[in-house]
């Protein structure tokens, strides 16, 4: 072979090489959009989920018609709750981990919440409508963790920061049960 035919193939090489590096590229960077989609979707839930105590407590009226509308908007958002869970966690332990624990939290404070919300009367001023602060969930904690595992998964250097989240996981669990109340 000659230093042309050489030369004709190394030119081959190289361009299948760089096609191959553009296609891993495009597809990585594809995952990453459908995750982040998803993540944010699954946070949107949580959101939702917190506003369920509010929405109950500025119902419209206390017949069976709303009861039925606001019952089926709970169990709306409990299921989407729950896909979300399920959609996580088959995609990442560690992020279904942390999700996991932010929707434990948050449903601590939820079921009391919109009971609280069901046993008061319907709202007939303006000015008892402000409820800004009357339902606050103490999931901060959990919130902070579950998106910086989600920036842990979306980052291109994840399997070289998988330990370094389990263990991180695993000290914001046992630090979350230490401030709680022993129940003997």
């Amino acid at each position: 072979m000659d230093a042309g035919s050489w030369a004709a193939i190394s030119a081959g090489i190289a361009a299948g090489l760089g096609a191959l590096v553009g296609f891993l590229g495009n597809q990585l960077a594809n995952r990453r959009e459908r995750k982040s989609k998803v993540y944010a979707e699954a946070l949107a839930v949580i959101k939702e989920y917190e506003e369920l105590p509010y929405r109950i407590r500025r119902r419209p009226s206390s017949d069976g018609a709303t009861r039925s509308a606001l019952g089926d908007m709970v169990g709306e958002v409990l299921s989407k709750l729950w896909f979300y869970q399920a959609w996580i966690h088959t995609d990442s332990a560690e992020v279904g981990a942390a999700y996991s624990a932010l929707m434990a939290q948050t449903q601590g404070s939820g079921g009391p919440f919109r009971a609280a919300a069901w046993s008061t009367p319907v709202i007939t001023k303006d000015e008892d409508a402000h409820l800004r602060d009357q339902f606050l969930y103490d999931n901060k904690p959990e919130l902070a963790l579950c998106l910086r595992v989600m920036r842990r998964e979306l980052s291109p250097w994840t399997p070289l920061l998988r330990r370094s989240t389990r263990r991180l996981l695993a000290s914001q669990h046992q630090r979350r049960r230490g401030s709680q109340p022993s129940s003997q």
